[in-house]
Parts: C-alpha cells; sequence; structure tokens
C-alpha cells in the first residue's frame, strides 16, 4: 500500500512503478492531535496502484472502542482513481480497547531492545538503525517524543540486547558484523554513553544475547554459532561479567556443564538475578545468582514425560519472567500441536504446568515469538504476547477467575517483529515490535 517506489514512464507516457521498497501493508488515517475525526466529512488516503486479491481490513478505534470491517473480495486499487467507501462503519459493532494507538518511532531497525527508565517509569528503546537496508549506528531513545542517543555511529551493528540498573545506569550490547566483535556502551544518563573496555568474541552467526544487571554487576551473556578465540565452545555461554570496577569475558556459569545453548534471558527480581537458557535437543534450565553465587533453579529435559506431555518446541526465542511471589513463567512455541503457549514453574515443588490452551498457529516462525508478561503488581494481569499467522502482533489476557486466555487483540494490521513486553514498577506495560519502517510501542489506555 505505500513504500519507497521507483517510477518510468513507458511508450505511452504512462507512469509505471518498476521497484518497490520498504514495503507498508497498512495505512493509518488519524485525526489531528487532540482532536477526533468528524462525522460528514470526507478523508482522503492514498495508496500506490495495486492488487488486493484477498481483500482487505479497515479497523475503527474511538478513544477506548474499537470495531473492523473485513472484506474478502479481491480490490484493484487504480492510478487516478478516486474510489469510496461510504458509512463504512455504520452497521459495526465496537468493543472495548485494552491498548491504546502506539508512540511511532519513524525509523526502520533491524534490531531493538526495550527495557524502563527506573527513574522516568518510560521505555528506553535501543535499536539498530536499518539505513537504505544496510546495517546502521546503534541508536537509544530515552524519550520516545525526542531525537534518540548515538551510541555507535559505525555501520554493521546488530544484535541489540539492553539492561538498566536500578540508579538508572544502563548498558548497551551490539555486535560489529564486520569484526565479529561485540561491544558494550555504558551511560549514567542515558544521553551520553561510553565505550566499555571489553570486547566479545562472536562468530557471524549467534543464538541470542541478553544483559542482566544486579546492584552495581551487569552480566552480558551471548551464544556463538562456532567456536571462538576465547575458547567458549560452540553455542555454549559466554559471560561477560561487570564485577562494579573491572570487565571480564570469556566465563562460564558456574556449575553449568558444557551444553548447546539458545537464546538466554536474564531478569531481576527480589534481590536476584534469573537466567533461562534453552539447551539444543535437551530440553532447558534456569539459574540464579543471589549476589555471590550461582546455583540451579531447575532443569527440565526433554526426555522426561512432563516435557513431552507440554509438547514444548525445542526452538528459538522463549521467554521467561519471575512473579511477584517468585514462580517463574515461561513462554514458549510448542510443536504438538504448532503455537504459542505459557507454562508456569513452581520453583519450591520443581513442577510444571501448562497455563490455559496454547495458540494454534500454522507458522513455525510465529510460535518462536512468544513473550509472557506478569505484572509487578500483586494480582495484576497476565499478557501473553507473540505473533499470528500473519505475523501481526497480538496480545490475550488470562482470566483472573477462569484461568483462560481472552480472545487476543491484534495491535498491529501488518507484519511485526522483534517484539518485548516490559512494565513498570506501577505494573504499566508497555509493548515494542518493528512493522516495516517503523518501530511501534503500544501501552494499555488505562
Amino acid at each position: 500500500l505505500a513504500g519507497k517506489i521507483q517510477v518510468k514512464f513507458d511508450e505511452d507516457g504512462v507512469p509505471v512503478i518498476v521497484k518497490k521498497t520498504a514495503i507498508e501493508q497498512t495505512l493509518t488515517l488519524s485525526a489531528p492531535k487532540g482532536q477526533t475525526l468528524e462525522p460528514g466529512k470526507y478523508y482522503y488516503i492514498s495508496a500506490i496502484p495495486t492488487e488486493l486479491a484477498g481483500g482487505f481490513e479497515m479497523t475503527f478505534n474511538t478513544a477506548d472502542k474499537t470495531a473492523k470491517l473485513t472484506s474478502d473480495k479481491a480490490v484493484t486499487i487504480k492510478r487516478d482513481t478516486f474510489g469510496t467507501i461510504e458509512n463504512a462503519d455504520a452497521n459495526l459493532t465496537f468493543v472495548e480497547r485494552t491498548w491504546a494507538d502506539p508512540t511511532v518511532l519513524n525509523v526502520a531497525a533491524g534490531s531493538l531492545a526495550m527495557e524502563i527508565n527506573p527513574v522516568t517509569g518510560k521505555p528506553v528503546v535501543a535499536l539498530v538503525q536499518n539505513i537504505e537496508g544496510s546495517r546502521g549506528p546503534l541508536l537509544v531513545y530515552n524519550d520516545l517524543e525526542a531525537s534518540p542517543a548515538v551510541v555507535s555511529p559505525a555501520e554493521n551493528n546488530q544484535y541489540v540486547a539492553l539492561g538498566i540498573a536500578s540508579d538508572g545506569k544502563a548498558y548497551a550490547f551490539t555486535q560489529n558484523y564486520g569484526a565479529k566483535k561485540g561491544e558494550i556502551y555504558t551511560s549514567s544518563d542515558l544521553a551520553t554513553w561510553a565505550k566499555a573496555e571489553v570486547s566479545i568474541d562472536q562468530t557471524s552467526t549467534y543464538y541470542g544475547n541478553t544483559i542482566g544487571v544486579l546492584g552495581n554487576e551487569a552480566f552480558m551473556m551471548t551464544c556463538n554459532n562456532a567456536n571462538t578465540s576465547g575458547g567458549i565452545q560452540r553455542r555454549n555461554i559466554n559471560v561477560t561479567q561487570f564485577n562494579g570496577t573491572t570487565w571480564s569475558t570469556g566465563n562460564v556459569l558456574a556449575g553449568r556443564p558444557v551444553k548447546n545453548t539458545y537464546f538466554p534471558v536474564n531478569k531481576t527480581h527480589g534481590g536476584a538475578m534469573y537466567t533461562f537458557v534453552t539447551n539444543v535437543g535437551e530440553g532447558f534450565s534456569i539459574y540464579k545468582y543471589d549476589g555471590s553465587q550461582w546455583t540451579e533453579v531447575t532443569t527440565v529435559s526433554a526426555s522426561s514425560e512432563e516435557f513431552k506431555a507440554l509438547g514444548y518446541g525445542i526452538y528459538v526465542s522463549q521467554d521467561m519472567t519471575v512473579a511477584p511471589d517468585g514462580q517463574i513463567w515461561l513462554a514458549v512455541g510448542t510443536s504438538n500441536p504448532l503455537g504459542a503457549a505459557v507454562i508456569k514453574i513452581n520453583v519450591e515443588e520443581k513442577t510444571m504446568a501448562q497455563i490455559g490452551d496454547s495458540f494454534p498457529l500454522k507458522n513455525s516462525l510465529s510460535a518462536r515469538y512468544a513473550r509472557i508478561g506478569v505484572s509487578p503488581v500483586e494480582d495484576g494481569p497476565i499478557y501473553l504476547v507473540f505473533r499470528d499467522d500473519n505475523e501481526r502482533l497480538c496480545v490475550s489476557t488470562l482470566d483472573d477467575d477462569t484461568w483462560v486466555w481472552k480472545t487476543p487483540e491484534i495491535l498491529t494490521t501488518s507484519a511485526s517483529d522483534d517484539v518485548q513486553i516490559r512494565f513498570n514498577a506501577e505494573g504499566k506495560p508497555y509493548v515494542v515490535c518493528t512493522t516495516g519502517c517503523h518501530v511501534e510501542v503500544f501501552t494499555t489506555i488505562k
């Protein structure tokens, strides 16, 4: 429907599109800030001439309600032609909205990470800017309404991670694709950044990175897809640690056997840091760091009956969070049936159970993007964030009484990527994703 296009004129002098880049599948018409669209007025949207073979969907949003008009009839958008849809919202049923319209960053991102600024309670987004399809600088948006800080102006950045301490000190990670090195940058105010005196051995491909911050310590965990010169074996966790004074890299999790690892996830709760890792082909493990030593919380074997019963997918991009009561929640991609599901782990009893049904998906890639958000406020909401078969961003809330997942609310109508959810201390949720040439940050209306 939109994007950057290259046009030439044919022999009859008629303009013809010969190339499309930065494609957008969604067009949004919004009223001026603080105003609403007025009944009885015509509003105009322009689009690239195209064939909508499968029809179209229009979403109508008021301040607190939403409705959809869907047509499965093929539509042709022609050059130099006006079309009208009269009274398009006349017979629609409006339902309550949970999520507000997003804050949109007009930047194409190849990779991003989001955390909450503990001082302001607002989201901080770190991203690698894509410039004409190429990897560009590392940027950090401390204020979504303002210009970002340029953390690393170099090209070839990728694979972003972000961590913020309770006092506001921030850590940002990016890999330089050309040099095959991971770099860490630090900031005390999220505006001025300095490169840390450490360089992380990275291969050209990776299987996840995550930053965990506990007190004045920081842990950057990476996994490579090949052996590195630093001696870390293929896909084993490389722990780069800041002990409050100096950095060291090439460390491993104390007590963890050598295992192939996918996508570690670090989360801090109750004065401790928890690390979730997928053991490739062998299940998963969760570890806890209390400020002095690492201990294993649980390891679930892929050959165990409880693991098989869940149909847990041995894939990538799983997510973990720790609830106010100290219990651990996981969002996973299930393989039988294929979908997105939530698992709750009882830390004391070391048992696990699936919460509600999984959302069946046809696309295995979509199933790998499940994210879990548990409010830090006692008895607060629990969200499952995932992509549907059209890669649209969806959020479902767990019903407090029935423990059944409610009908998901679709937040984007175009394909999304790099999905994350975070809460501030008051329990306000924020969800971020990339959509085409933009980054969108959502939060709830109330």
